[in-house]
């Protein structure tokens, strides 16, 4: 950790933690087993008494967020309540993890952190959404680095923001089927609405290696978009398609649901009665 020579001093004025975040930045460690290019990301936590530290992405492990690597590596046992963090890119949103691991901004948010800065706004479609679920959830003060920074970040990070681009474009054009109702989390509904017999069923079919009420088995479920989780509060709750088909009284919220079969017996034979 860097200290001033006087820890009682106040903490510098934040374009200069901006800078320490870029520097840290363009330390970055690509992840060698992917096929896409990573994010290059740096961050700065900052105490009231003036001391700080830095991260970047991939420091101690290949594909860690350098936020993650603040609050759980350097200083899981530290309080962090009112510090200041700074990161090149918008800390990522609720569904940038899957279940149960923690998205960056939650982590901020639990750790009580009073403000932060970030650079460039997340492009991912799958990770954005840090700085709304910090302001309302957390009420997180969130500010911007200075304007001509930006162009640095992005600069730095080219690679990956043409990567996630062509993706975002490849997403839209593979959209054909308009979201409906049944794609929505149903109000007033939870993981107990739903049948073990019916989730265990789903397991046994699909031999799955997870017991029933496992944070794998609703992992699956999420990655199936049969669970949706709320980005202001982060609770978890079934689609309409996960109450249709796992649903512990389906009918209480779909009285017009029914199952209709045919069979066909050959040779035109009657079944026996």
């Amino acid at each position: 950790m860097v200290k001033n020579e006087n820890t009682e001093d106040k903490r510098k004025e934040p374009r200069f933690y901006m800078e320490l975040a870029i520097k840290a930045m363009k330390k970055s460690i690509d992840e060698v087993n992917k096929d896409s290019p990573s994010p290059r990301v740096g961050a700065v936590l900052v105490f009231p008494d003036g001391t700080y530290e830095t991260a970047c992405r991939g420091e101690f492990r290949e594909g860690d967020h350098a936020e993650y690597t603040l609050l759980d590596k350097k200083f899981q046992t530290k309080d962090v309540s009112d510090c200041w963090l700074f990161a090149t890119l918008e800390p990522c949103g609720p569904k940038a993890r899957k279940f149960p691991k923690t998205c960056c901004a939650e982590r901020i948010g639990n750790a009580r952190i009073k403000k932060v800065w970030y650079g460039v706004q997340e492009l991912n479609s799958k990770a954005k959404g840090g700085k709304k679920l910090l302001e309302e959830k957390f009420k997180v003060e969130v500010l911007p680095f200075d304007q001509d920074l930006h162009k640095e970040i992005i600069a730095y990070n080219k690679d990956f923001i043409d990567w996630i681009e062509d993706e975002n474009r490849r997403e839209l054009a593979s959209i054909e089927i308009v979201t409906g109702p049944l794609q929505r989390p149903i109000k007033n509904t939870n993981i107990s609405s739903l049948s073990k017999d019916a989730l265990e069923l789903y397991i046994a079919k699909t031999k799955k290696e997870f017991v029933y009420d496992s944070d794998d088995l609703k992992g699956d479920l999420l990655n199936k978009d049969l669970l949706q989780v709320d980005e202001k509060t982060g609770e978890v709750s079934p689609t309409g398609d996960c109450i249709l088909l796992f649903g512990e009284n389906p009918r209480d919220k779909y009285p017009q649901a029914s199952v209709k079969a045919k069979v066909d017996y050959g040779d035109n034979k009657e079944p026996d009665t």
